[in-house]
């Protein structure tokens, strides 16, 4: 078993299987690299204070796991990238709110929603600024808590929002190229099989869509 991470793991684990390491955060904003081969920790990270005082930021999403780097967003309303073997902090972005949506990265491009509303394309590259960071960002028009889906063979990025609306972004321009009205939010991840786009809503609806 692991040390205790402290406050209610809210997220699901990433695991790194060629270096025998998952990842894994909790509510107090504790984040742990831990080797699940010799069952001990590697290293321990924290989010930053949440911009209202109450603390650290929970980390209520997965990490992405992307060769030398993990990636995980909290609600301090920012995304950390952390070096996957030392655990140093390598660069962080803030949003303009609290962030539920589970970080995608897509070669040197890394997606996530916001309760800001927005849909992120940041770029990863260490030796950026903030201001360079961003490459789009496009507002679905409600908050998001829904992970984006990333098909590059179709240019494109699935996210819900809390509109009801499934959203198939376009992932160079950020351009709504379509969107779909549900009956509930949709804050779960779309999953592609095939041209099948499925998502579910809060009714407890699952739909179907043609990706294309």
């Amino acid at each position: 078993e692991t040390p205790p991470l402290g406050n209610h793991p809210h997220s699901s684990v990433s695991i790194d299987p060629d270096r025998g390491t998952m990842f894994i955060g909790a509510n107090n904003g504790h984040f742990v690299a831990f080797d699940f081969v010799n069952r001990e920790m590697v290293w321990e990270a924290w989010m930053d204070e949440k911009p209202d005082g109450t603390g650290l930021g929970d980390i209520k999403t997965t990490a992405a796991v992307d060769g030398d780097t993990v990636y995980v967003s909290s609600w301090d309303q920012k995304v950390h990238a952390f070096d996957i073997d030392t655990g140093e902090r390598l660069w962080s972005y803030e949003t303009l709110q609290r962030v539920m949506s589970s970080p995608s990265v897509y070669e040197d491009t890394l997606f996530m929603g916001s309760h800001d509303g927005y849909l992120y394309a940041l770029d990863i590259d260490p030796s950026l600024s903030d201001d360079d960071r961003l490459r789009w960002r496009t507002s679905l028009g409600a908050t998001s808590t829904s992970s984006p889906t990333v098909v590059p063979e179709d240019g494109l990025v699935f996210i819900g929002d809390h509109n009801g609306d499934t959203n198939a972004v376009d992932m160079a321009t950020g351009e709504i190229v379509w969107s779909a009205r549900m009956a509930g939010r949709v804050s779960g991840v779309p999953t592609l099989t095939g041209n099948s786009l499925f998502a579910f809503d809060s009714t407890g609806v699952t739909w179907r869509f043609d990706a294309e």
